[in-house]
């Protein structure tokens, strides 16, 4: 049973209570949860793959692997099925896997460029945009690709530095309509010839970037109070129309990185960093927008999951060593770890069952259909 640390103090009996609920909470729960099959990308024995992974409320399986060159980051599942995957950045190369024929395609990157660990397809099938970087001018790019042959068509200035994680609106939002690409500028700077070495002793160049999906036109661009904060990944929730955002503090001092907030919210108007958090060690991995409402964020130095309501607002922390890469269901939310895989249901902080594996997984799964 995890730990569950929240702003208010119980009685004996009353902790009691909560874990005898919790217990039969989560037989109940084994008795009916449907197995989960997960896209993931992990190490093992020094060699990285991305597979399929089979998770009953028992045991996790990997139903299906394939190995690759470096280590992967962000994953997508196509609407036939197949598997797009992207190299964590520095990153050369992008995947398409279909596992059902054993068939692979792939592309790499142009001269001078690298990707930055995340992809995204649009929603008629024809194109794909990556996250890049001018490796000679260190500029941000948003690649334009042919989602067929994975080529490049074109490029656009992401008005930053390093960015990460994007992702296309789905419903219009204040003046932005539906599809419109929202981009997570990291803003930290790094070398060619240094690969992931960070150059942190100025503040950063992050922002939240809106930009029109074909011509790259910027519509808008946001940035937090505090510049030492990367802006990262992202997560939409349906419920709130909200856009949740992961950060990780690069700030010079200890104790302002132990502080920093891990989450920010963006309404469509502006740009807004969680309340009443406690210091989680400013290292956000993953985040999903949670069944019903609000967002989860895996800190990994912190060893907790932090939930917080779709304001932004803190609700708890939910203890799991290494918290990691994070999925959701209609129903429950999924978290790797160190010491397994961590099932919660979509009762905040409700009934929760770990399972053990031994995988390194990378911050990322995609829940499989």
């Amino acid at each position: 049973m995890p730990m569950v640390t929240e702003g208010m103090a119980l009685s004996r009996r009353q902790a009691l209570h909560i874990v005898a609920a919790w217990s039969l909470a989560a037989k109940a729960q084994a008795a009916v949860t449907p197995p989960t099959r997960l896209l993931a990308a992990w190490q093992a024995q020094a060699q990285y793959h991305i597979g399929i992974v089979a998770l009953d409320t028992q045991q996790c399986s990997i139903a299906q692997s394939l190995e690759t060159p470096t280590r992967p980051h962000g994953l997508l599942i196509e609407p036939s099925g197949s598997v797009l995957a992207v190299a964590r950045r520095p990153g050369d190369w992008i995947l398409r896997w279909n596992s059902a024929t054993a068939t692979t395609q792939w592309h790499w990157i142009e001269e001078d460029r690298q990707f930055n660990g995340h992809i995204l397809l649009s929603q008629d099938g024809q194109h794909l945009w990556s996250t890049e970087t001018n490796q000679e001018s260190q500029r941000g790019l948003l690649g334009l690709r042919d989602a067929t042959t994975l080529e490049q068509i074109q490029e656009f200035d992401t008005q930053g530095l390093d960015p990460h994680q994007l992702l296309a609106l789905p419903v219009r939002v204040g003046r932005y309509p539906a599809g419109t690409l929202m981009v997570a500028n990291g803003g930290v700077r790094t070398l060619a010839e240094s690969g992931r070495h960070k150059q942190t002793q100025q503040p950063l160049d992050a922002s939240l970037v809106a930009l029109s999906p074909l011509r790259g036109e910027v519509l808008g661009q946001w940035r937090l109070r505090d510049p030492w904060l990367s802006i990262r990944h992202l997560a939409w929730d349906a419920s709130s129309q909200r856009l949740g955002i992961a950060l990780q503090a690069e700030h010079l001092g200890a104790a302002d990185r132990h502080t920093a907030p891990v989450l920010a919210v963006w309404d469509g108007v502006g740009l807004h960093t969680a309340t009443k958090q406690p210091p989680v060690m400013g290292y956000g991995g993953d985040i999903i927008a949670l069944p019903g409402s609000g967002f989860a964020v895996s800190c990994t130095r912190a060893d907790v999951i932090a939930i917080y309501t779709a304001d932004g607002c803190w609700v708890a922390n939910v203890a799991h060593s290494g918290a990691g890469a994070l999925a959701r269901t209609a129903t429950r939310w999924l978290a790797a770890g160190q010491a397994g895989i961590l099932q919660q249901t979509i009762a905040p902080l409700a009934a929760a069952h770990g399972v053990a594996t031994q995988c390194q997984w990378d911050n990322h799964w995609q829940s499989i259909p």
